[in-house]
């Protein structure tokens, strides 16, 4: 395959059969995982629909992905609890995004033309 044939382009990388919206993927995990979970809304609504096309990429390679959300989710729980994987503030997707965005906002607040004095 030649570089130039995907330089520069954007693909979605999965599976039509795994196309989640976050509520029930949220729920699929907390079910695979067999742990009372909570789900905690914030901020706006968020009304897209979330439903991507895989074509683009699979026009171009054979791709099947090797874990469902289920199997992953279980891979990631039990290196969390073996400590292979250590859980930090950029392991918890949501936190490490209000961390980024409170971040961006101190840095706008104290920076002139560009730079932070």
């Amino acid at each position: 395959m030649s570089m130039c044939k995907i330089n520069g382009q954007v693909f979605n990388v999965g599976s039509d059969q795994q196309n989640y919206q976050i509520l029930p993927l949220a729920e699929l995990i907390g079910k695979s995982l067999g742990t009372p979970y909570e789900i905690e809304w914030y901020g706006s609504g968020d009304f897209r629909s979330y439903k991507v096309s895989f074509k683009k990429f699979r026009d171009l390679v054979n791709f099947k992905p090797a874990y469902t959300p289920r199997e992953g989710s279980l891979e990631i729980f039990e290196a969390l609890k073996t400590g292979q994987l250590e859980e930090t503030l950029k392991t918890k997707n949501v936190e490490w995004y209000k961390y980024l965005l409170n971040s961006f906002e101190l840095i706008s607040n104290v920076e002139i033309r560009g730079t932070i004095l």
